[in-house]
């Protein structure tokens, strides 16, 4: 497609040397074949119209835009912004505002900033925190993982979410600021590898070595974890509802049969975990909901069986309006 282009482009110009006639590729460039500084590819840069020859290999890279430094910065304005540390006013590039949500004006006030996220985390039983628990045991991670760099090991303890929905990423940040953490959000600069169907996703990602271990610690009893969890003010409801944000869906679904197709508005809740659809089941009924189960079993392709939780279509708008989900609705 994109050489069918950059044919029609140089045949274009090789009539009338006009690049005002020219077509913009699926990247928004300007490029064509032609003998001008040299034979080969040309490009037009977007800021002052200059044509400049560009190599084959840079065209792949994504290159072709802009001729220079001062062409890109002209067209993307650097950012003012004060230092959350010190208040100094600085600028940075318009490509790290988009991805960092804090920014320092030098290297002295982030290794300040660093250092203060060793402060207390509170642990005890809060409606974030079991919001926080809710969301990790379904898309949430968190880990002890052991890093090697310049022939050093370090530890790192995240906690870390990764959703293509921003305000969930930013509710769940929300709640780890509520019991003391640092976390900061961005966005995927590129579709990951593979899934190229699917949008760039938002991150919330913050660290601690005291949350990630009482985590793991509540996670290796599933009773301690729902005593724990019951015991927040709460605790039920915001468990429920980190919970759904996650693992749920509410829509309508398509089912087809012998007898035709149906249309049927379902309110479900996946999981592999029998332990934690157990516990989702008994808050619900406690709720004074009524959920019933499907199991998908998926031994034979080497997975774990898949356990759906459903409600009755008459209690989907009671459950959506108690637990008021950011997304989801």
């Amino acid at each position: 497609m994109e050489e069918e282009t950059y044919r029609a482009n140089s045949e274009i110009f090789a009539r009338t040397k006009d690049v005002s006639k020219l077509s913009e590729d699926s990247q928004g460039r300007i490029i064509f074949k032609g003998k001008i500084e040299r034979k080969g590819y040309h490009f037009v840069c977007r800021a002052c119209g200059k044509i400049r020859y560009i190599r084959p290999s840079d065209i792949e890279r994504g290159r072709g835009k802009y001729c220079s430094s001062a062409c890109y910065f002209g067209t993307h304005p650097r950012r003012w912004q004060f230092c959350p540390v010190c208040s100094t006013l600085f600028s940075i590039k318009p490509s790290k505002a988009e991805k960092w949500e804090n920014h320092f004006c030098s290297r002295e006030c982030y290794n300040k900033a660093k250092s203060e996220l060793m402060v207390h985390v509170n642990l005890n039983p809060s409606p974030e925190l079991a919001y926080i628990l809710g969301v990790i045991v379904g898309d949430g991670c968190v880990g002890e993982y052991t890093i090697k760099s310049g022939g050093k090991t370090k530890k790192r303890y995240p906690v870390k979410l990764a959703v293509a929905d921003y305000d969930f990423a930013k509710s769940f940040a929300r709640a780890l600021k509520k019991i003391g953490l640092h976390p900061h959000t961005w966005r995927e600069k590129n579709v990951r590898k593979g899934r190229e169907n699917e949008q760039r996703l938002w991150h919330t990602e913050a660290n601690s070595k005291r949350f990630v271990r009482f985590f793991l610690s509540l996670k290796s009893d599933w009773d301690e974890f729902e005593n724990f969890v019951r015991s927040c003010p709460n605790g039920k409801v915001m468990f429920l509802r980190g919970f759904y944000e996650s693992e749920g869906h509410h829509g309508v679904y398509v089912y087809r049969n012998k007898k035709g197709i149906r249309h049927v508005r379902e309110l479900q809740l996946t999981n592999t975990n029998p332990n934690l659809v157990k516990i989702t089941i008994s808050f619900l009924r406690e709720l004074a909901f009524h959920p019933y189960t499907t199991i998908q079993k998926r031994e034979h392709l080497g997975w774990k069986d898949k356990t759906t939780i459903r409600l009755p279509p008459r209690e989907h708008r009671r459950f959506l309006t108690l637990i008021s989900p950011v997304i989801k609705k």
